[in-house]
């Protein structure tokens, strides 16, 4: 893999890296097109404003890494903590996931509002803490995941399914969800409704 190294507005096609590492690059505006990376370990690198589209990202290890602004667009993202990739005061790691599958990824303390999730699958995934006002989860496919602790003020979850959103810590204010979906809000009470 690649060390050292500054990439600004570069196309990368068709990469495939399995179990490899490397350490102190910079990608500012790169576009990376069907890219597969998986069980590698990325020391020192920065992403911002970078585009993946259709790429497979699953189990890597991101160590003093950090990322703002990306896309994400028909991306398959396992085992990511995005924690990793989002040190204080750096701003959201992502701008989007759109039609996207997110699947065992972990979000704590991060702040991203008005990212937007939309129509991805969002499998196992834990959101914890974060700041995800004005965020859209419009027609989205949740299974597994739990929001506790967000801030979910102005979020859109319309024609959103399989959400659970914890409403006794999470703030909800002028959020926006579709019945009959919305019933599932209550069930943190359990309340039992005819």
């Amino acid at each position: 893999m690649i060390s050292e190294t500054d990439f600004e507005e570069q196309e990368f096609v068709g990469i495939e890296l399995d179990n490899e590492s490397g350490s102190d690059c910079t990608f500012t505006g790169c576009t990376f097109q069907k890219c597969r990376f998986t069980g590698c370990e990325f020391r020192n690198f920065r992403f911002t404003d970078c585009v993946f589209q259709e790429c497979v990202i699953v189990s890597n290890r991101f160590i003093r890494c950090s990322a703002r602004g990306n896309i994400l667009d028909r991306c398959s993202v396992v085992g990511l903590i995005f924690l990793q990739i989002a040190p204080d005061g750096l701003g959201s790691p992502i701008e989007s996931a759109l039609n996207s599958t997110l699947k065992y990824c972990q979000f704590e303390k991060i702040e991203m509002p008005k990212c937007s999730f939309r129509n991805s699958d969002l499998i196992e995934c834990t959101f914890t803490e974060c700041d995800l006002s004005g965020c859209s989860f419009k027609e989205c496919r949740f299974s597994g995941t739990d929001m506790s602790f967000c801030d979910l003020r102005k979020a859109d979850f319309r024609n959103a399914r399989g959400y659970y959103v914890n409403l006794k810590t999470c703030k909800v204010a002028e959020a926006e969800f579709s019945f009959p979906e919305a019933i599932h809000l209550l069930d943190a009470y359990n309340i039992k409704i005819e």
